[in-house]
């Protein structure tokens, strides 16, 4: 009787890991960012591993390197590394000074899926898999608070697994990056930069803009640089349909193309 209680003790072992580890594949249970508002909380509360340091592994699109602008929204990526990793997953979360989440998250493809009640950004079973060789990459989109909330830091909590069906034998990193508001923000005396129609199928109208126009689609691909001068219009027929972003006097708005 001793040997089958045993064996029974070690399947339910077993069972369990594997239900812990095929759940969390689909993304983290929240709250896991390793932020000081998550407590420090991260993946190595469900996978058993020490936790590492990460640097440059969070990377933000060009517009929001000197700054960000409230109520605009930028590209964010995650480049995880990690040679013997056959599968990764991660949350990430944006919190000010005095721990209280900031921003709004946006996904962007079947990669990656919103925490609503820790208003984080996390995994999905088709995210999970490396898109490189030891390596992976998540982008996804966050949009500034409406009002300036002081140096903002997006902190990330990344599982890079060995994939073997339980917690055991995987490595935890953090890694964070912080963005200080853009300095012309407090200049709101000249006038908001308009465009229309949007969606639009033949010319986009750009209304107060003097200077550099730029067009990237979603993905950062860089479609059409000008510069220009308070009002303009710009022929978007030879574009794909899809949404993009119009960069401008430190400004980002999104439109889409649909012939």
């Amino acid at each position: 009787m001793r040997k089958y209680i045993t064996i029974l003790s070690l399947l339910v072992g077993a069972f369990v890991l594997f239900t812990a580890e095929s759940e969390y594949s689909s993304g983290s249970p929240g709250n896991r960012t390793g932020s000081p508002g998550d407590n420090g909380a991260n993946c190595s509360q469900c996978h058993s591993s020490s936790v590492q340091n990460a640097e440059d592994w969070i990377s933000f699109d060009e517009n929001l390197v000197n700054g960000y602008v409230p109520g605009e929204t930028y590209t964010i990526t995650l480049n995880p590394v990690y040679a013997s990793a056959n599968k990764f997953g991660f949350e990430m979360g944006v919190e000010d000074a005095n721990n209280t989440i900031q921003g709004d998250w946006t996904s962007l493809d079947n990669r990656t899926a919103l925490i609503s009640f820790s208003h984080t950004i996390t995994h999905t079973t088709a995210g999970n898999v490396p898109t490189g060789s030891g390596s992976t990459q998540w982008t996804m989109e966050w949009t500034a608070p409406e009002e300036s909330a002081g140096d903002l830091t997006f902190y990330a909590a990344i599982n890079a697994a060995n994939g073997n069906g339980t917690t055991t034998g995987d490595h935890i990193f953090l890694t964070q990056k912080t963005v200080s508001p853009a300095t012309a923000i407090a200049e709101k005396t000249s006038p908001a930069v308009k465009i229309f129609p949007n969606p639009v199928s033949n010319q986009l109208h750009i209304n107060n803009v003097n200077g550099e126009v730029r067009v990237f689609s979603v993905d950062g691909k860089l479609w059409m640089d000008r510069n220009v001068e308070q009002e303009t219009s710009i022929d978007v027929r030879n574009l794909p349909a899809g949404m993009y972003i119009l960069s401008t006097n430190g400004v980002n708005k999104k439109f889409v193309i649909n012939h």
